[in-house]
């Protein structure tokens, strides 16, 4: 068992068509091949102008090459804002409710201000699709 499944273990479980996002869940989903392990943690959830409701989340457990990483791989993407539909696309079950600490993130306040400027938006992609995109932009 990985140290994020240790972490996080299993506590109340939910299916994806019962979601309600909420800051503080932790949930397995659908990952790319090698990666089974991943996690995805709700970090916020808001609604913003333009687009309604925005679940923001931190990916755990992965394997991305990053040339600029020292180890030559990242594990973890810190901030991903994503549309709810997209999410419940990703989502297999639900696994812990109520993880406090979630909510500090240094790429929210980033993402938000290059939103309210325009300059941004929100994934629409399944996870596993948009962490393929996050690599291959570092790449």
């Amino acid at each position: 068992m990985s140290l994020i499944r240790k972490l996080f273990g299993r506590g109340s479980t939910s299916t994806r068509a019962e979601a309600a996002f909420r800051a503080g869940q932790v949930w397995s989903y659908r990952t790319r091949p090698g990666e089974e392990e991943s996690l995805l943690l709700i970090t916020r959830v808001e609604t913003r102008s333009g687009v309604g409701e925005v679940v923001h989340v931190r990916v755990a457990g992965l394997r991305i090459e990053n040339p600029l990483h020292p180890d030559g791989f990242s594990a973890e993407i810190s901030h991903m804002p994503f549309a709810p539909e997209a999410v419940r696309r990703s989502v297999t079950e639900l696994l812990r409710s109520g993880v406090p600490g979630l909510a500090e993130n240094e790429g929210y306040g980033s993402w938000k201000d290059a939103f309210d400027r325009g300059e941004t938006g929100i994934f629409t992609l399944t996870i596993a699709e948009a962490v393929d995109a996050m690599e291959a932009a570092v790449r």
